[in-house]
């Protein structure tokens, strides 16, 4: 995991958003933590303005008023991520692993100023979706495990009357009838 410290604010990112954070980072010259926060014209005068305002874009759901609460939705409930195939189920996992990040990093910076989170259920919403999100992915891994079972058990019961029915032809063509249990 990669972490970025700037004026206060941090934000996290994993796989390719590290990387292109890094990229943007490594546009700018000087030191990621800086030893003072810096103004607003210290910053527009800064190289790589863009890389940090980039930053900044990402997480402009920081900048909620005192007092007001983010529009959030709800969780996804377990019936709805059973009708997700794998690649929406992966894709939504990324969405949810991105606005975790996002959250913590709000969560951080509201406790480094001393205040209250914006809404913090919005991160019991987001493990929650996550936690089904893994126990359908288990689900599906069961079924599939249960499904090769089956049909492990139906090719050796296929296997075994097929050994059955050799029996009894080789007995057949011998000439010797094969005893039949007496009932």
């Amino acid at each position: 995991m990669f972490a970025l410290f700037r004026t206060g604010m941090v934000a996290q990112a994993t796989g390719r958003q590290a990387l292109s954070v890094a990229a943007m980072l490594s546009a700018k010259a000087t030191s990621v933590v800086p030893s003072s926060p810096m103004t607003e014209t210290e910053e527009s005068e800064t190289p790589g303005t863009a890389a940090a305002a980039a930053v900044r874009a990402a997480f402009t759901d920081m900048d909620v008023e005192r007092g007001q609460h983010p529009v959030v939705g709800r969780a996804w409930s377990a019936s709805e991520l059973r009708l997700k195939s794998l690649e929406e189920l992966h894709a939504l996992w990324f969405v949810l692993l991105r606005e975790r990040n996002k959250l913590n990093s709000e969560r951080e910076a509201a406790r480094s100023q001393v205040r209250p989170m914006a809404a913090p259920h919005r991160l019991e919403k987001t493990r929650k979706s996550m936690a089904r999100i893994k126990r359908i992915l288990g689900e599906r891994s069961q079924a599939v495990e249960s499904a090769r079972l089956l049909l492990r058990q139906r090719a050796d019961a296929k296997r075994e009357l097929q050994s059955r029915i050799d029996a009894v032809r080789e007995a057949f063509v011998a000439g010797t009838a094969p005893q039949q249990p007496s009932v």
